[in-house]
């Protein structure tokens, strides 16, 4: 008999000709992320000149990971998948807030790069506004200072996003 659930214990389970195999333990926990699709729902000046428009355009898919939620560990993370290119932003520790806090970014699309410029990442709305491993479904809305890696760019987005 396995009291733990592992690829050993399946594997000697299935080599059991007689008999039987009890396979207890404890529900592993799992990462929660949320995906859904966002919008661009406003810019600057400095996006504006790179090329962003708001809206229906600007429709990225996107993921996020809350820290401490299931087995995610203390980094929040937050995507967006645009057609040919993808962009991640990850605050090692801690959660994002009112305030915007610096965060790791890094893009591909034809290569891969760490934003060089930086980049800052706040949340303006949450629903819920603590998500436990039972919430089915965020809504967010926020900012991302240094989009694109373009210096000065803020853009400002929301999404309604289901756990996956």
């Amino acid at each position: 008999m396995f009291d733990v659930l592992s690829g050993r214990a399946l594997g000697a389970c299935a080599a059991v000709v007689a008999g039987f195999c009890v396979l207890a333990g404890p529900a592993a926990a799992e990462v929660v992320e949320y995906r859904g699709v966002a919008t661009v729902t406003a810019k600057n000046k400095a996006c504006t000149q790179a090329g962003w428009v708001v809206g229906e355009k600007t429709k990225p898919n996107m993921r996020f990971r809350p820290p401490k939620v299931g087995d995610n560990g203390k980094r929040t993370t937050l995507s967006v998948f645009y057609p040919f290119w993808a962009t991640s932003f990850v605050l090692d520790k801690g959660t994002l807030g009112q305030s915007f806090k610096a965060v790791y970014a890094a893009a591909t699309g034809s290569g891969t790069y760490g934003y060089e410029n930086g980049a800052e990442v706040r949340i303006t709305s949450l629903s819920p506004s603590t998500i436990t491993e039972a919430s089915a479904k965020v809504k967010i809305k926020g900012e991302i200072r240094g989009f694109d890696d373009v210096p000065g760019c803020v853009v400002s987005f929301s999404a309604t996003l289901k756990q996956r």
